[in-house]
């Protein structure tokens, strides 16, 4: 562990794109989506019916999450 630098925890997280649908999967302990929800509940509206979307926001959240590692 580097002295002084950000801590750096591993995690797995699964997500498809389907045709209407994102579906997800995190570790158990975890809640990898909670930014995500987080927004959606203080009222952000996606595109209506936009998988494509979704899932783009969802990867764009988790990069943003990670990015101050690099």
């Amino acid at each position: 562990m580097p002295v002084g630098g950000p801590s750096f925890e591993a995690r797995q997280i699964s997500l498809f794109l389907g045709d209407g649908f994102v579906p997800s999967i995190c570790e158990p302990d975890r809640d990898c989506l909670y930014p995500m929800r987080k927004r959606l509940e203080k009222g952000s509206k996606l595109t209506p019916g936009s998988s494509e979307y979704l899932f783009y926001a969802l990867i764009d959240i988790m990069i943003d999450t990670y990015f101050p590692l690099v």
